[in-house]
């Protein structure tokens, strides 16, 4: 099987730049994109099934996926975008295409990796954007269920 992997185009800021086409492009049986291609990970699937609608594609979010939005309703979106396409949305999941599994899953900080759980929390709200621009509505879950007890 022949893969076309593909990462970290942020095609919001290459103004102009798209995938090459016809001959120019690299013969693939399969399109991987293993995140960071465009905010709103439902956009990247409309990007994503204007280019390739012939081959399946498997579209792995990145954390720029989820800038401006919430994460899980991003990525819920865009399964739905994607849903009786040939693009396969992986998130913490596996699919098998011609007896090839692809595993796919968004990775994020551990918070734990060096014992001090709450100075690694403070440090990434101070200093990464990730803990600005992005949402999570399990955090508020969590966060008002802790509240209310």
């Amino acid at each position: 099987m022949r893969l076309w992997v593909l990462s970290d185009l942020h095609v919001e800021l290459t103004r102009g730049w798209d995938l090459p086409s016809g001959d120019a492009r690299p013969h693939f049986d399969v399109l991987v994109v293993a995140g960071d291609l465009i905010p709103r990970a439902e956009r990247g699937v409309k990007w994503l099934r204007e280019r390739v609608p012939d081959r399946p594609a498997i579209y792995v979010p990145g954390n720029h996926e989820a800038y401006g939005c919430d994460v899980d309703r991003t990525v819920q979106k865009a399964k739905e975008a994607a849903a009786g396409t040939n693009i396969h949305v992986l998130q913490n999941e596996a699919i098998l295409i011609n007896g090839v599994t692809f595993a796919g899953a968004t990775m994020w900080t551990d918070f734990n990796l060096f014992g001090d759980q709450r100075r690694a929390v403070a440090v990434a709200a101070d200093r990464m954007n990730d803990f600005r621009k992005i949402r999570t509505t399990k955090y508020v879950e969590r966060k008002v269920a802790r509240r209310s007890f």
